[in-house]
């Protein structure tokens, strides 16, 4: 989705249940503006690149981060805006299909990092 795309203003939280879900758990205000921030954006968000997890199961890690941030994404656009999800698919499971095609097709690792 192109960000030139013409959108109508909306609230993410009529959206996303994953939003209010984060939200009540009193998230730190820079994650807070971080997820409304992406859930607000028409395009997806950028995954973390391979150097970015330190691969020590940090609280909260990046690749965690990033799969809520993806949730919410497809939860505010892709459900709502038909985007590219088939028909009759939740985004829970068009999420699981998107990672479980992560792991058909591995992207170039850093040498030495773990998969989680």
């Amino acid at each position: 989705m192109a960000a030139d795309k013409e959108t109508k203003p909306f609230n993410p939280l009529d959206r996303s249940p994953t939003l209010v879900k984060l939200l009540k758990t009193r998230l730190a205000p820079v994650r807070e503006r971080e997820l409304m921030a992406k859930a607000t954006c028409p395009d997806r968000p950028v995954k973390p690149g391979p150097g970015e997890c330190c691969g020590s199961s940090c609280h909260p890690c990046v690749m965690d981060n990033y799969a809520e941030e993806l949730r919410v994404w497809k939860e505010c656009w892709v459900k709502w805006d038909g985007g590219d999800e088939k028909e009759g698919e939740t985004c829970s499971q068009s999420l699981a299909a998107s990672t479980e095609d992560e792991k058909e097709n591995p992207t170039k690792k850093m040498p030495g990092s773990f998969d989680w």
